[in-house]
């Protein structure tokens, strides 16, 4: 199938197929799980000390979102932005979002707030009407949007917890993103910024500029356009770097402006002491699946210069971890 790309730098997926009209009356009969199971909230730890409310389905109805999310990514047509990490790009795309402003001197870092549930059903349905695919009448249509949202939303809100959600906000924000592009540009054409970038990570947004400040009065328009829009901005989470005075953190990572990304020094300090406390433990697969994934994230941030204070402890971990492999085989197998 073809891929069409536009001047914008927006990439548009491939042409979807219609799904078969049974699905729809199979979906209605999916909707008495809402009532009956629904959603269980919960809390996770975030960092300093704060906590993340989730709405989490339950598993049954899991189920049912990710039937419906494998429905919606094969049969929408979508506009697939290059800029905006998180949902189509596999790997670890929060590191290729932060390497896209790594040359760059002046960094704005913006965080949509609550950006799942300030989604409303009133916001997402006429969008998921448009972009769906369907061969169906315009009745069946408006009835499946309908039902798919009845099993996607809680409280006519995108719940943070189930798996449609992300997809259901990228939809939102594909929507309004030529036009959120458009006004940021103009602010940083009135300062006359050069190398600019832009880039967005779920609810993160990141504007950057090589050798010009974001002056209040710009970023301040930048906000007011992003509002207008629908999405909240949260301005106590709102920060403008300057890497010449110190490394910028752009979704968990460093940026010191030069090129560079880096994991910060906290969190390189608590991988040395897993691996450290890791020598002192009996072999256990599943830790080392573990440490071999923490492994390969710092590899896709470092390639093969891992830095001293990881390498020196995971080479230890490693020559602790075939000894006890060895030694496991022998009381397998017994003496040669």
């Amino acid at each position: 199938m073809r891929r069409q790309q536009t001047l914008d730098g927006k990439e548009l997926s491939e042409s979807p197929k219609p799904p078969k009209p049974y699905i729809l009356s199979e979906l209605e009969q999916c909707l008495p799980l809402v009532e009956e199971q629904g959603y269980k909230k919960t809390k996770i730890p975030k960092t300093r000390g704060k906590w993340r409310e989730l709405c989490v389905p339950s598993p049954d109805l899991k189920k049912t979102q990710r039937r419906i999310l494998k429905l919606l990514t094969r049969n929408t047509n979508v506009p697939r932005w290059s800029t905006v990490f998180g949902l189509y790009k596999r790997g670890y795309p929060h590191i290729e979002h932060a390497r896209i402003h790594s040359n760059s001197r002046f960094i704005l870092t913006l965080d949509v707030e609550n950006a799942f549930s300030s989604i409303t059903w009133s916001k997402i349905e006429p969008i998921l009407y448009e972009i769906i695919l369907l061969d169906m009448t315009s009745r069946m249509t408006n009835r499946l949007c309908q039902i798919i949202l009845k099993l996607t939303t809680h409280e006519k809100t995108l719940p943070q917890g189930a798996p449609t959600s992300p997809f259901l906000f990228y939809i939102f924000l594909s929507k309004k993103m030529e036009y959120v592009h458009g006004a940021i540009w103009r602010q940083l054409k009135k300062i006359k910024a050069s190398e600019c970038k832009i880039s967005i990570y779920v609810d993160n947004i990141v504007i950057s500029t090589k050798n010009k400040r974001i002056t209040p009065e710009a970023i301040s328009g930048i906000i007011h356009s992003i509002e207008s829009v629908g999405l909240p901005i949260n301005r106590q989470k709102t920060r403008l770097y300057d890497c010449r005075q110190g490394a910028a953190i752009v979704t968990g990572l460093s940026i010191d402006g030069k090129g560079n990304i880096a994991i910060p020094k906290t969190k390189r300090e608590i991988i040395r002491t897993m691996l450290n406390n890791s020598c002192y433990i009996p072999y256990n697969p599943k830790l080392d699946e573990k440490i071999d994934g923490t492994i390969s994230y710092v590899r896709y941030i470092y390639g093969n210069e891992i830095p001293n204070r990881i390498k020196k402890p995971y080479d230890k971990y490693r020559e602790h971890r075939n000894l006890q492999k060895l030694a496991l085989e022998k009381d397998t197998h017994g003496p040669l």
